[in-house]
């Protein structure tokens, strides 16, 4: 048994480290993965480029330049460096996905995967039990059960509309958010079979040289540190961008990387889009307390959230990719206003530190503040304890749009250099222009089934024909750069997560993603890394 956390800055320079398996990047992926190794009779070895805390110099890694269609982020705030990945900043909402979402879908491009549902089924309760939902021993996604538990009927029943269930764990109420990092350290850091290194960089996989394994990885630190590790098996887990761009920069100098004998790593980037705005829902007198079953409502163990979704009837009818309509509530103006006032954000930092055992700092400041703005505090007090009883104007309607795999979309590598020496890594965003049709008629439909019903109208707001507008939103859903496929012509991994091309490298997380599915990533990327878990135990007698 080995001490779980050290330090890459303090390993001996030249050496090489030896493991069994070897996991590149702790984010999601990479510590659902070597969580199912503890104790157990493998050696495993988790690299993580940042350490336990956030670092702008190591943060600074991720930078990148961007062309194509602009994207509303830069490369280095849409993604985290350090242990626990991009999960230190995510919503924690979870979805699992639907057998149609693995399916080739004829007027979709480039859809369809090696796998199916049934192949990951099993893998999505111990996912949810990683991700740490918990709701009283319920495994339950149907909306008809969530609304009856709720007292609530749907106004959308009858429609051709479904509500689709998102969750979101208990952990997100905590005095920070719910993080991998955060939550698993205390499991890592204790004597186990699995050792983690930090603020180790890899900055390249080096292959056998006829190319059919993998010999070993070289490692830097921003310190200046270099050394190598060697083990029988790799995993790369390092993101959407990162895994493309380490696999492009791998291999003999010049070279078109590894795995990437028919071009295909880097191809195929997705993220989810959202555009805005898109259109205004305006509910009937008569029915606008019902729609409140599509707000956020609180549950024994987290909140659930309904959205509008799109059933698989209407998508092969419409022959549009899958959507669904999140219906965000527009409040009196007197409570918004309330929320922002100087009053009420001394009250929130003042709970803030109580919940973390801290005493308020600036305490008189901010009882001044509380005082000076109390009609406000009232206010923003009765939203929170009464919210569904607050007046609301309106809903905006935040449409997701699954997006259709492009290949002219991808991850390329930049002459900049970034300071391990690696080239960074660019962008080149593409949209097909269905996608931006499909959110159009995605709310002329809405509006239409809510005419027919009776329970309200809709006024579209989305124009296809224009560039999408600066406050459109994405989901910093990096996926597809390496992506699932049966035919090595077609994708970069296989079905089991191995590199059509190399025995001993796998790749985990959403870059495997051949299309980005109806639910949310982080619950099938966790899945497919427990699936892969078993394939190494089986496989190569991972125990």
């Amino acid at each position: 048994l080995i001490n779980m956390f050290r330090d890459g800055r303090r390993v001996e320079p030249g050496s090489q480290l030896t493991c069994d398996l070897c996991i590149i990047g702790a984010g999601a992926a990479g510590i659902a993965l070597a969580r199912e190794y503890m104790d157990g009779g493998a050696k495993v070895l988790l690299l993580e480029s940042g350490g336990l805390d956030l670092d702008g110099e190591t943060q600074g890694l991720y930078d990148g330049p961007q062309d194509g269609v602009p994207y509303p982020s830069t490369l280095d705030s849409s993604r985290l460096r350090y242990f626990g990945g991009t999960t230190n900043h995510w919503s924690a909402f979870c979805a699992p996905w639907k057998a149609s979402d693995f399916e080739k879908r004829d007027w979709m491009e480039n859809s369809g995967w090696p796998i199916s549902l049934s192949d990951i089924s099993p893998y999505y309760k111990r996912a949810f039990d990683t991700c740490r939902l918990q709701t009283p021993g319920e495994w339950e996604w149907d909306s008809e059960y969530w609304a009856k538990k709720l007292g609530a009927s749907d106004p959308l029943k009858g429609s051709t509309f479904e509500a689709r269930v998102s969750q979101q764990p208990v952990a997100k109420y905590d005095a920070e958010p719910f993080s991998f990092g955060r939550y698993f350290h205390s499991e890592f850091d204790r004597e186990n079979t699995v050792d983690v290194l930090l603020n180790a960089n890899v900055v390249s996989i080096d292959p056998t040289p006829d190319g059919r394994k993998i010999d070993g990885v070289k490692v830097a630190t921003l310190s200046g540190n270099r050394f190598s590790v060697r083990a029988g098996v790799y995993v790369l887990a390092t993101g959407g961008v990162e895994n493309a761009r380490v696999m492009l920069a791998s291999g003999p100098k010049g070279g078109i990387g590894i795995g990437n004998e028919h071009g295909n790593v880097g191809r195929y980037f997705i993220d989810h889009i959202y555009p805005s705005p898109t259109a205004e829902f305006y509910p009937s007198e008569s029915s606008a307390k019902k729609f409140r079953l599509y707000a956020l409502s609180k549950i024994a163990g987290g909140r659930v959230f309904n959205h509008v979704g799109t059933p698989d009837d209407f998508l092969e009818r419409e022959r549009m990719n899958d959507s669904y309509i999140a219906l965000r509530p527009q409040l009196d103006e007197d409570y918004v206003d309330a929320s922002e006032a100087e009053g009420v954000e001394a009250l929130n930092e003042m709970l803030d530190s109580i919940s973390q055992g801290k005493f308020p700092d600036r305490l008189g400041k901010k009882a001044i503040d509380l005082l000076s703005d109390a009609d406000d505090v009232a206010l923003s007090l009765f939203r929170k304890l009464y919210y569904g009883k607050i007046p609301i104007t309106h809903y905006d309607c935040m449409v997701r749009v699954d997006p259709t795999p492009m290949r002219e979309s991808r991850i390329s590598l930049a002459e900049e250099l970034d300071p391990l020496g690696m080239p960074r890594a660019r962008l080149t965003w593409a949209v097909h222009q269905n996608d931006r049709v499909n959110v159009r008629r995605l709310v002329e439909k809405f509006g239409e089934e809510v005419a027919r019903l009776g329970v309200g109208r809709v006024k579209v707001l989305f124009d296809p024909d224009k560039e999408f507008p600066e406050d459109t939103g994405i989901g910093w859903h990096h996926m597809g750069t390496t992506r699932m496929s049966e035919d090595p012509r077609n994708g970069v991994v296989d079905k089991n997560c191995k590199v059509h091309s190399i025995d001993n490298l796998y790749v985990a997380g959403s870059s495997v993603f051949a299309t980005s599915g109806s639910g949310t990533p982080t619950m099938t990327i966790v899945a497919l890394a427990l699936r892969l878990s078993d394939h190494l135990k089986n496989g190569w007698s991972l125990k």
